[in-house]
């Protein structure tokens, strides 16, 4: 029985689920637009904070790549 199968699987679902650095990069972008546009409008609030913490998740995540 040949083991390599199963592993090649495995490897093909994680290369999948990988996104790219421009797709966070663009991402980033938008959540700082979101909270820019607040800081104008000057409406800071619960919603200003929820990109924020995303922003951080994704900073966070592409140093640990």
């Amino acid at each position: 029985m040949s083991t390599s199968g199963p592993s090649k699987h495995i490897d093909k679902k994680q290369e999948e689920s990988k996104s790219s650095p421009v797709v966070d990069a663009v991402f980033i972008g938008f959540l700082a637009g979101i909270v820019i546009y607040s800081a104008v409008a000057n409406t800071w609030g619960f919603l200003t904070l929820i990109p924020l913490a995303m922003i951080y998740v994704l900073l966070k995540k592409s140093k640990k790549k």
